[in-house]
């Protein structure tokens, strides 16, 4: 699972990788630092992504690649069930 937060330390692949092995239905992407009691978010990916210097722009082609490989057909047939 691509949960791992610095590359440094094994080798854990990229987002796009975990994605093309289809092992997961869903992968979450977070992990919040600061959250709750009405304080702002602080999103700390390590160093995937440092959103105050570049807004992570470096995990745009990973999402797509991931998006890529949703299974929208198999939604499709699953919902079709509750038409019936």
């Amino acid at each position: 699972m691509y949960e791992k937060r610095n590359r440094r330390i094994g080798n854990e692949g990229t987002l796009a990788e975990t994605c093309a092995t289809e092992n997961y239905a869903f992968v979450n992407v977070a992990f919040l630092l600061v959250f709750g009691n009405g304080q702002t978010p602080v999103l700390n990916l390590a160093i995937h992504c440092d959103p105050s210097i570049n807004g992570c722009t470096g995990l745009n082609s990973d999402i797509k690649a991931c998006q890529v490989s949703l299974h929208w057909d198999d939604l499709v047939r699953y919902l079709k069930g509750y038409s019936k």
